[in-house]
């Protein structure tokens, strides 16, 4: 309720501030009375820290991990139903990171370099207990997805398997057409999180356009080994099939799916099985 009376998470919102803040001292108290495991990492990075949670089923022995990041809009206090619906069942340890310019990371900057952050996390894993760091899988939603995207090229052998869901990756980003077309808010997040208080649309479509993955050269002119599923409900004007089969091509054994659902949420839980079921095939086989 705290994560949804903050929502957009826009700067320089003070009721937003107040919210976040409550969010996240209502989590941990939640996680201390829960019956799983919860550590708070704080990762060094450039003289500043990366705050993460990490999430264990159990501390019986090193468990695979999944590094899960959502999008622009959402907290990674937002993703503890996914921990217990999916990923604890399945014995997955998940460690949750904020995007640039959000939460906890609101203090670094976001930039088309969308995995910096992730990047340092997971050079930072093998200090990290209780989890194998050699079976690590990436789980991103939305932007989230782009930034894991991103990761599996420039981090490909520490990484085993990706899945992205509804990743924007290059079309929304190199049309400012499409971009102009999103509703208002959208725009207004996109802009807070680059540090602009006035969305000048002119400015934003184009600094936007250095975000796409194939304009940095990395999808249609590379190949990673990572397996990556990119998954996005019909119909998604932010994150078409087109983008996701580009990401597929580029990656070994990659693979597009376009997933049909009368609604939200019925869509949101089949996209959710397949990721779960692609870790497994290949964090555990």
């Amino acid at each position: 309720y705290f994560s949804i009376a903050a929502y957009p998470h826009i700067k320089g919102d003070n009721l937003s501030i107040q919210a976040q803040v409550l969010a996240n001292k209502a989590y941990e108290d939640a996680s201390s009375k829960s019956q799983y495991v919860f550590k708070q990492l704080s990762v060094p990075y450039k003289g500043k820290t990366i705050q993460a949670n990490l999430h264990l089923p159990h501390t019986e022995r090193p468990l695979p991990v999944i590094i899960v990041c959502g999008g622009l809009d959402s907290l990674q206090t937002d993703m503890w139903k996914l921990f217990l619906d999916y990923l604890a069942p399945n014995e997955f340890a998940m460690l949750t990171i904020d995007m640039p310019s959000m939460g906890k990371n609101s203090h670094w900057p976001l930039s088309e370099d969308t995995s910096v952050l992730h990047q340092a996390v997971l050079d930072y894993l093998p200090n990290v207990a209780y989890i194998d760091h050699w079976r690590v899988g990436l789980l991103g939603f939305r932007f989230g997805g782009n930034a894991l995207i991103r990761l599996s090229f420039l981090a490909k052998d520490q990484v085993k398997a990706c899945v992205a869901l509804g990743a924007p990756v290059h079309e929304i980003l190199s049309s400012p057409q499409k971009l102009m077309s999103m509703p208002k808010m959208y725009l207004d997040v996109l802009a807070s999180r680059l540090g602009k208080s006035v969305v000048d649309i002119q400015s934003l479509t184009s600094q936007m356009s250095a975000w796409s993955l194939k304009k940095q050269g990395l999808l249609a002119t590379r190949r990673t080994s990572v397996p990556i599923l990119a998954i996005s409900m019909e119909g998604d004007p932010i994150s078409p099939h087109s983008d996701n089969q580009l990401v597929s091509i580029s990656s070994q054994y990659g693979k597009a799916m376009k997933i049909p659902a009368k609604n939200l949420s019925e869509g949101y839980h089949k996209c959710l099985n397949l990721s779960v079921k692609w870790l497994i095939d290949e964090l555990k086989s």
